[in-house]
């Protein structure tokens, strides 16, 4: 307004020029503050997920810190000041994430004259669809060319170990003598804390064993997902009319769990009511009665424990022998 009116001619109050004044002047520190700490060392660290992004950094921060602009629009980026211990002096942190694997395992030559030549096939990483359509790959090549040291705060399980070396390759200019790794298992403060005081490095056996069963999975789903599909389909689409079928899948860890299914399932339609009997006595211990139960709990034969609760009937008198409290 007051821009409007100096345009216009036309004088601006004191009061209103004042404000303005003070306005300018907290912009101008803002500014200045914004730059003050560009000289800083700048540590990276990469979140499996926007959400604990967000977390870590407020931990840290206290909740003082500063969202800025990425390549990808799927995740967020936070900056604030903090002591970093392997650096020994205050660093620039910058915090951002994934969004779950970065890449894919595909075969070299997917096409054979033989499926069982796939086994033998050299398998090759890909970028994820979803990765790819994000641009997680360009927004943390950008944030890694700006930082010296890398701290990966990717879930603590073998997939997130795995993780955290298909981040470290798209972070080259960060010398390996930089690279760290954070282990906690909870997303509290006090947790956040002490795993960001206590950086560890990461271990790549963990992670070369996750490609490997990447690798098994990949191998054996496809051999036999063909296999099952040229050996089966045509009898599949006969018995149960499946028209538009066209594969019939086989997972190296679905299959064997849809066993199980149908074997419950069996049970559940096989089962048949059948009535259980569950002797019990009630007894006097110092005037106070106590139900006891039977050793073996129940049985399905009713002559049986119509047996035990008759001779336990015919007996006036027992003996106790042991006894413990629950209270």
């Amino acid at each position: 307004i007051a821009e409007v009116m100096q345009r216009a001619g036309c004088p601006v109050p004191a009061d209103m020029q004042q404000l303005v004044d003070r306005m300018r002047q907290r912009r101008e520190q803002s500014k200045a503050s914004e730059h003050k700490w560009d000289d800083l060392p700048k540590v990276l660290m990469v979140a499996e997920k926007p959400s604990v992004c967000k977390l870590i950094a407020e931990h840290l921060s206290r909740g003082r810190m500063r969202w800025r602009k990425g390549q990808s629009r799927a995740v967020q980026t936070y900056e604030f000041v903090a002591w970093f211990a392997p650096a020994q002096m205050k660093c620039k942190v910058v915090v951002t994430s994934t969004i779950g694997h970065v890449f894919g395992l595909d075969f070299g030559c997917n096409k054979v004259p033989d499926i069982a030549d796939l086994y033998w096939d050299q398998c090759k990483k890909t970028i994820e669809e979803s990765t790819s359509k994000n641009r997680i790959v360009e927004h943390l090549q950008e944030l890694a060319g700006e930082c010296e040291f890398l701290a990966l705060w990717l879930d603590c399980d073998k997939e997130g170990e795995n993780i955290c070396f298909e981040v470290l390759s798209l972070c080259e200019g960060i010398a390996p003598d930089n690279v760290y790794r954070a282990h906690f298992s909870a997303l509290t403060e006090p947790e956040i804390k002490y795993a960001f005081n206590n950086l560890g490095r990461p271990d790549k056996y963990l992670a070369q064993a996750v490609d490997a069963r990447q690798e098994l999975d990949l191998k054996i789903g496809c051999t036999f997902t063909r296999l099952m599909t040229r050996t089966f389909l045509n009898s599949a689409l006969e018995k149960f009319r499946l028209r538009e079928q066209r594969c019939l899948s086989y997972g190296p860890c679905q299959t064997p769990t849809l066993w199980f299914c149908v074997e419950r399932h069996k049970e559940i339609e096989g089962f048949r009511k059948r009535e259980v009997h569950r002797p019990k006595a009630t007894v006097l211990i110092q005037e106070w009665p106590v139900e006891l139960a039977w050793a073996e709990k129940e049985t399905f034969d009713a002559a049986r424990a119509r047996g035990v609760e008759g001779r336990i009937g015919a007996v006036q008198h027992a003996t106790l022998k042991d006894w413990t409290s629950t209270d």
